[in-house]
């Protein structure tokens, strides 16, 4: 599984980006971005450590909204690969939709 660590680092990400957020939010309305404004082919022009923050924010965001608080790193593993697959098919896509449906 070529997600594993990307996966073992949501928590870690998903707990920085929330330290963040509370200093980000007073920079000012510049420094604001909507979750559901980034299309498919936003993630897929990065590539590296960006794109694996990328996919790691959309599973935290989503195991957030869930409300749970375990996960199974097969299948997040699998979810990401299939994003990225449902991704280069439909690059206009939402992306967190596109991420959602892969999970369910």
């Amino acid at each position: 599984m070529k997600n594993v660590k990307l996966l073992l680092s949501v928590p870690v990400i998903t707990a920085v980006i929330f330290a963040v957020i509370p200093s980000s939010a007073l920079a000012g309305e510049a420094d604001v971005e909507e979750v559901d404004k980034f299309l498919c082919k936003d993630i897929l022009r990065t590539s590296g450590d960006d794109r694996r923050n990328a996919i790691a924010f959309m599973h935290g965001y989503l195991l957030g909204k869930s409300g749970k608080n375990k996960f199974d790193k097969a299948v997040l593993a699998k979810a990401t690969d299939d994003f990225i697959e449902a991704c280069l098919d439909n690059t206009s896509a939402v992306a967190i939709t596109t991420m959602e449906q892969q999970l369910k």
